[in-house]
């Protein structure tokens, strides 16, 4: 070869690495940009490809590790998008630049997706001093403290939010929840209600304006409510929930069992608080139903779940000789007049008396007996006998018993008769010694049975 040629191949060789790199120095940003569009189109698998092969080809990308972390997150690859945010922070990639309060509210996002609250509100404190005037980060830092039950820093956040931006539904919602846990129910009602006049369309806002009403016992507006927050998938399950408690307590038992199993198709997991909620109060509708065999079904699937969840071990240890014997299934589920009946058997055929009068409601029979008028001489006078059946849940207590004693002495009463399928409290067994009382529990009354 011609050394002439030497400096001409030696140039041709600098120039093609030199064109390389000015195309790649072109071409980079613009492919970069390219998965940021990717992802504002909804494109994650092609931007987590494309963002995958540039860090491959150029690890010192920053933006191609801040896009392809912004993609894990959009498909909910939270500890993947993690190693690309962490990347970026060893490297203090955006410390200072205009592009730092993208990557913080990142950042704290990812931080919340990861259940990490602690992490997030670091990241909403810090941007708090970069953009002092978005309400929007207060809001956010704002929810956190009342996560945490911190009342007087989420005042101060939300009070710094509507100051700068008094139009801020999400502070005004913000601001109702700290006040509904404040049970300032009056005050609340006010912020929720500008929550939706500012953003009606956000139907979440409903189901906090439901449960203010059903604070104040205003059920029928509270219903309504709540049937507006199930537009909100996120509220769809809580709303019904909540629809189902205001309709048990106002007694309207069969509309609360339709909500509870509205509440209940809408479950996405068995172990959730809203769905072992949802069976509790069912279970407890049910129980004020008489409808015990549903009830219990309520209550072992919590158990199957969260043994110790509330009061349900002892429920379930309450009824466990339901099945066991029918006569007390007969005695606990049975119709008002049913239960007369039964009430009125065990006098004649348990303890040999005659009924004379009788009277009752759901859970409790009241019969006052004479003796049979074969046991007895017509010259003795007739001795009554006051006896009560119950069969409610809650344990008879002493102020009981000292009433009664006091409606004997009035009535001529010489013996009265307490049954019960539950207990009775220690007081009321201490009262009952040395007096005219009969005592019969629920292990008594079963064998009665």
């Amino acid at each position: 070869m011609p050394l002439a040629f030497i400096p001409l191949i030696f140039v041709g060789v600098v120039s093609i690495v030199i064109l390389v790199a000015v195309l790649k120095a072109i071409l980079a940003p613009k492919k970069t940009e390219e998965v940021k569009r990717l992802i504002e189109e909804g494109e994650y698998a092609q931007a987590i490809k494309i963002g995958k092969s540039l860090i491959d080809r150029d690890n010192e990308n920053i933006l191609a590790h801040f896009y392809l972390g912004k993609a894990y997150m959009c498909v909910k690859k939270y500890q993947l998008a993690m190693e690309q945010f962490e990347f970026l922070v060893s490297k203090s990639a955006f410390h200072g630049s205009t592009r730092e309060i993208d990557f913080r509210e990142s950042m704290a996002e990812l931080y919340l997706a990861l259940g990490q609250p602690e992490e997030a509100l670091k990241e909403y404190l810090l941007l708090e001093t970069l953009e002092p005037k978005n309400p929007t980060i207060w809001v956010a830092a704002g929810n956190i403290f009342i996560e945490r039950g911190k009342t007087d820093q989420a005042l101060k956040q939300f009070n710094k939010a509507i100051e700068l931006n008094g139009r801020n539904a999400a502070a005004r919602e913000g601001l109702a929840k700290l006040l509904i846990s404040m049970k300032q129910y009056i005050d609340a009602k006010k912020e929720i209600s500008l929550a939706i006049k500012y953003e009606p369309n956000k139907f979440s806002n409903y189901y906090y304006l439901g449960k203010i009403h059903r604070e104040q016992q205003n059920y029928a507006d509270a219903v309504n409510a709540f049937e507006k927050a199930t537009r909100d998938p996120a509220f769809k399950q809580k709303a019904f929930l909540e629809r189902g408690i205001c309709y048990s307590a106002t007694k309207q038992y069969d509309k609360a069992i339709f909500e509870f199993q509205r509440s209940l198709s809408n479950s996405k997991q068995s172990d959730d608080n809203d769905t072992l909620y949802t069976r509790y109060f069912m279970a407890q509708t049910h129980e004020n139903m008489r409808n015990l065999d549903k009830a219990i079904e309520q209550w072992e699937e919590i158990s199957k779940v969260k043994k110790k969840f509330k009061d349900v071990p002892a429920k379930l240890t309450e009824y466990q000789d339901l099945r066991a014997n029918d006569h007390m299934k007969d005695y606990l589920t049975s119709s008002n007049a049913e239960f007369i009946e039964l009430c009125k058997g065990i006098t004649v055929k348990s303890f040999g008396l005659a009924v004379a009068e009788s009277s009752g409601v759901s859970d409790c029979c009241t019969i006052k007996a004479v003796p049979d008028a074969k046991d007895t001489f017509s010259n003795v006078r007739t001795q009554t006998t006051l006896i009560y059946f119950f069969r409610s849940s809650d344990p008879i207590p002493e102020q009981f018993l000292r009433r009664q004693q006091e409606e004997m002495k009035s009535g001529a009463i010489t013996k009265c008769i307490i049954c019960t399928s539950s207990i009775f409290t220690s007081s009321a067994e201490a009262f009952a010694e040395g007096r005219p009382f009969e005592l019969i529990d629920k292990n008594k009354l079963s064998s009665i049975m």
